[in-house]
């Protein structure tokens, strides 16, 4: 069996994820990964997740991959702070969003392996122990417990009498001061990037907001018929028992860490709703819209929205703007079913004399039983659409331009009977059909 080993074993290029490599790489102006001369060359797939991972970050955007134009704000960041980028990102948003100081505890804690320890014979016990840290909603707030109760012990006690506390409460003590020294090298880090550290506790959502920066496709929702996730590109996953969420099963879940064995286990969980998901992951949510209509009530075209996140359905029948989507189909929308057919709210004058005319060559082709006099819809929508500015879509947009144009030109938008009546259509007989039938002195008014 021993000889049958490789010689060496397979270098670390070859086995983690690139993601960090590249992002320094490209700070350094190194050019493309796949062209630099490694020794042992990593693997394409290799190649494609580191730069999936930095896409979904936002830290590099559509520049040269590997120079320094590929990197965005964000990732020139990312790559001045000395961890992985998924912690980094969590860090950058902590600062935005005014809670880096809880934030620079739980990426700090998720950068190093689990200070709690669970000796054989003694697992009941120990998680006895680990039970007063807890925090039922988030495992992310678990660590802020702990933390609280390491910092204070730590003060109150010598060197000695912490790590005897730190035996007895089954936490190890290298572990928690690693913990300890990382979370103070950050710290001096950030503020070497002018980050400020909050003064204030932050609310509980806007650590989790920072942290799923972080980790967008460590999303997962609930199966309804299962007791299993759905996560991000058709992967599935279970929470880990020891997860405080594990029984509670939120619908929708961000995980710090997915670890495959028998089974793919969710470590470090919270719950997270979608609103949150797609506000934050706004860059990488796909929006597909489908079946516009007119809206007289919004004086606009709308449709129906649904949004996905790497195969996650975040939300359905949503009502939208079609005007965002595609202007000129929204624009006929507008011409066709507002300035033609008439079907919205509006005070303006032309719109109650366009009403007047049309009525008129109706009532012609009522009395002369004919359907051929008026003008296809097509000619009244082109006839408008001549008439007024691109980009004008909306009755919110219309206002906002006929409110200056009327003041100008009242009658430009005004039609006439020879505007309304179609010229290939056989002349008017008003002879044969009269309006008034007199009998002596008497005028009769018909109507047909």
């Amino acid at each position: 069996d021993y000889a049958a080993r490789p010689e060496f074993t397979d270098p670390e290029i070859l086995r983690t994820n690139l993601a960090s490599v590249m992002l320094q790489m490209a700070a350094i102006g190194l050019g493309p990964i796949a062209d630099f001369p490694f020794l042992d060359p990593p693997d394409t797939r290799t190649i494609k997740d580191g730069m999936s991972v930095l896409h979904e970050l936002g830290a590099v955007g559509d520049g040269q991959p590997g120079t320094r134009g590929w990197l965005t704000d964000t990732g020139r960041i990312l790559a001045r702070l000395p961890m992985d980028p998924r912690l980094a990102r969590m860090l950058v948003a902590a600062d935005e969003n005014a809670c880096l100081d809880e934030v620079l505890t739980i990426a700090s804690a998720l950068a190093i392996q689990d200070p709690r320890e669970r000796p054989l014979g003694k697992e009941e016990a120990a998680d006895q122990m680990h039970a007063r840290f807890r925090n039922d909603t988030s495992d992310f707030l678990t660590w802020l417990n702990l933390w609280d109760h390491v910092s204070s012990e730590r003060q109150q006690r010598t060197s000695n009498q912490f790590r005897r506390m730190c035996r007895k409460e089954f936490l190890s003590w290298r572990r928690i001061r690693e913990w300890q020294d990382l979370r103070a090298q950050l710290r001096r880090v950030t503020r070497d990037l002018r980050m400020h550290p909050n003064r204030r506790s932050a609310p509980p959502d806007l650590i989790h907001a920072s942290l799923l920066t972080g980790l967008l496709s460590h999303v997962g929702r609930k199966d309804p018929d299962r007791h299993t996730y759905r996560g991000a590109r058709g992967t599935t996953f279970s929470i880990r028992p020891g997860s405080a969420l594990f029984k509670a099963s939120p619908e929708w879940v961000m995980a710090a860490e997915l670890v495959e064995t028998t089974r793919t286990w969710a470590t470090g969980v919270a719950p997270v709703d979608p609103e949150t998901v797609e506000r934050v992951g706004t860059h990488l949510v796909r929006r597909t819209v489908s079946d516009p209509w007119w809206d007289a009530a919004r004086g606009a075209a709308v449709a129906r929205e649904t949004t996905t996140l790497y195969g996650l359905t975040l939300g359905t029948d949503r009502i939208v703007l079609y005007e965002r989507v595609d202007p000129e189909v929204a624009r006929d929308l507008f011409i066709r079913n507002a300035l033609v057919a008439g079907e919205w709210e509006t005070h303006h004058d032309f719109a109650v004399a366009n009403a007047e005319r049309l009525s008129e060559v109706l009532d012609i082709e009522t009395r002369e039983r004919r359907f051929d006099l008026l003008r296809p819809d097509d000619e009244l929508a082109a006839w408008f659409d001549a008439r007024i500015p691109a980009g004008i879509a909306s009755s919110v947009s219309f206002d906002a331009w006929w409110k200056e144009e009327r003041t100008r030109a009242p009658d430009r938008l005004m039609w006439t009977i020879d505007d309304l009546i179609d010229p290939g259509a056989p002349p008017i007989d008003e002879r044969a059909f009269p309006r008034v039938w007199s009998y002596g002195d008497v005028d009769l008014p018909l109507s047909y």
